[in-house]
């Protein structure tokens, strides 16, 4: 199958306020999935590419054409092979469904001398919500309280901050892009610490992470809070240009894997209106706007709210919040091209 080209635009003026190919480019994973059939059955043309030859997306009736293209895992050489397509209209719009995706886009735009459309962020945007302790300062800077964290780059600095936060600790990767599916997992004592405390394996290069920060292999850690007085909260929805919500819904993790860090499995939907105000500042002051999943850490027993992740894409469980209603391709597409779909 053949790949599409975009059918509004140019480098210099982007998706003026027509339709537009949405390419895809992790079509084996349930947010690639969602977008594919979300958008092709509304007859956006949606053009996938991947490394494997049989993703799941393939199988879709709503799927205009299947491209095989390098490894996002491999960042540099996807950001390369796309921003010569993006430069030569071979790929128009790439979907927000992943780290990988989202950066690569933003880093390909910016290589090409391409402006990212209205509602798409660009690469500093991007960066600002792609390492947690930037992220950190960001949000301390308009007074939003941060689950307490530090970023050694040693075994002696990660003990000394040990102790300053208290054990029990989570480590996890400043960024999930380069360091593959690790998650990090909880540190409950030093001797677990000295076991466990490494630099990330790199897989493949970020040259644009790492001019940015060249410690961006070594964990960040951060006090872990868990009970049975706590939740984590994933409010996810469109932050339109002016501030305002264009849609939104949220739900409670019930289950994850691993068990304290991990990747969540299960989920049910809950009312998320207290935390509205506090889901507009954070994404206004970091990611500034676009399509976003916010996790927050909620202490019922202390009234505390901590953001703990930002992820300007979508998510495993996005499903959940198009089947209610919560159509975030679409709305994410309307802010890219200023078409309203049906």
């Amino acid at each position: 199958m053949g790949e599409g080209r975009s059918t509004a635009g140019s480098a210099a003026t982007p998706w003026p306020g027509e339709r537009s190919d949405v390419a895809v480019l992790d079509p084996d994973g349930p947010p690639g999935v969602a977008f594919i059939r979300a958008l092709g059955s509304r007859d956006v043309d949606v053009h996938a590419f991947s490394s494997s030859s049989r993703p799941a997306g393939r199988y879709s009736s709503h799927l205009r054409s299947l491209t095989e293209s390098p490894s996002l895992l491999d960042t540099d050489r996807a950001v390369d092979w796309l921003a010569e397509r993006m430069s030569t209209g071979r790929v128009g719009l790439v979907a927000p469904t992943s780290d990988y995706a989202v950066f690569a886009a933003a880093a390909a735009m910016e290589h090409a001398g391409i402006e990212p459309p209205a509602g798409v962020p660009g690469n500093d945007a991007l960066w600002t919500c792609r390492h947690k302790g930037v992220v950190a300062e960001r949000l301390a800077a308009i007074g939003v309280d941060t689950v307490p964290q530090r970023l050694p780059t040693s075994l002696d600095a990660a003990i000394a901050a040990a102790d300053e936060l208290g054990y029990p600790v989570i480590l996890k990767p400043r960024t999930h892009v380069g360091v593959g599916l690790e998650r990090g997992g909880v540190v409950h004592d030093r001797s677990e610490l000295e076991a466990v405390f490494r630099e990330y394996p790199i897989e493949g290069a970020d040259r644009s992470g790492f001019a940015r920060d060249p410690d961006l292999g070594w964990p960040l850690m951060q006090s872990f809070r868990a009970g049975p007085g706590t939740d984590v909260i994933s409010v996810a929805g469109c932050l339109g240009p002016d501030g305002e919500l264009w849609s939104v819904g949220g739900c409670r993790k019930l289950a994850q894997w691993p068990p304290g860090a991990g990747i969540g499995t299960l989920f049910e939907v809950c009312e998320i209106d207290e935390y509205l105000d506090l889901t507009k500042r954070v994404v206004a002051a970091t990611l500034g706007h676009g399509i976003f999943e916010l996790e927050l850490l909620v202490d019922h027993d202390t009234g505390s709210r901590f953001p703990i992740d930002l992820n300007p894409r979508a998510y495993g469980q996005v499903s959940l919040e198009v089947a209610r209603g919560n159509d975030l391709p679409a709305h994410w597409y309307r802010l890219a091209t200023g078409v309203e779909l049906d």
